[in-house]
């Protein structure tokens, strides 16, 4: 329990520290070749801030979600989209008329990495040599809690939950153009 209350915290300070960054408005994606993603296979990379113009050929490129959701989006008029996959998930914000914004992926498995190498088991001291810099740690005992880092002086955040060992059990990468207020 003492977990759960620690990480909700830490998610709360998070939230914080990002609507400090921004509101709640898409301003448009970046380049791909500055955003983190996801490296689903050798011929499936998947990048905060990649528009998707047609959902259906994104899962063409990573198969059928397990889960698939919907809710009204604070970003934009339109839908937030959650696909689940089994070890990570990717959420799409509303972006123009028609299209989806890749706004933020989870990595719950060691099978997926960040396009920087950054996997769920690594340990946290891994992200020493990232181009990430650490901007907030919330510590609940030891060196576990939640780490918070930033690509340099961009947009783009990656938050590592650690055990209490050092050990990364989940990556969420985003961008604060995509947070709400």
């Amino acid at each position: 329990m003492k977990k759960i209350y620690c990480f909700a915290v830490a998610l709360v300070l998070t939230a914080a520290l990002l609507a400090l960054f921004s509101g709640c408005r898409p301003s448009g994606p970046k380049t791909a070749e500055s955003a983190d993603g996801i490296v689903v296979s050798d011929s499936v990379k998947i990048s905060i801030g990649d528009v998707v113009e047609n959902e259906t050929e994104l899962t063409a490129r990573l198969g059928e979600p397990v889960r698939r959701q919907e809710s009204q989006s604070c970003i934009a008029v339109g839908t937030d989209i959650n696909l689940d996959y089994e070890g990570f998930s990717i959420t799409l914000y509303p972006h123009g008329e028609s299209a989806h914004v890749v706004g933020s992926i989870k990595i719950t498995s060691s099978k997926y990495a960040t396009a920087t190498g950054i996997r769920p088991g690594d340990n946290i001291s891994s992200l020493d040599s990232s181009p990430y810099t650490l901007r907030s740690h919330y510590d609940s005992v030891n060196e576990s809690g939640t780490f918070t880092y930033f690509m340099g002086d961009s947009v783009y955040f990656l938050v590592a939950s650690v055990d209490d060992t050092g050990v990364i059990t989940r990556l969420i990468l985003g961008s604060s153009e995509f947070t709400a207020e």
